[in-house]
């Protein structure tokens, strides 16, 4: 996991992260430590990453919008 971008994560899109960590957790993020939040933009990008990859069709719409809340 790339975390080299150390950018924060606005306060309003932390919590759709933690969401879909949650909502897609069997099919992109069994092995995600849950309790660390998505504060930094490399973080948030590997959660983009595993939804594209694993999600299915809902995982890359899920990916869709949270690019926008970067």
């Amino acid at each position: 996991m790339h975390h080299d971008d150390d950018r924060p994560v606005p306060a309003a899109a932390m919590r759709r992260f933690q969401d879909a960590i949650l909502a897609f957790r069997t099919e992109c993020f069994w092995s995600w430590d849950e309790a660390q939040p998505v504060t930094t933009q490399g973080v948030a990008r590997e959660v983009i990453r595993q939804l594209r990859l694993h999600g299915g069709r809902r995982g890359w719409l899920a990916a869709a919008d949270l690019v926008r809340c970067l």
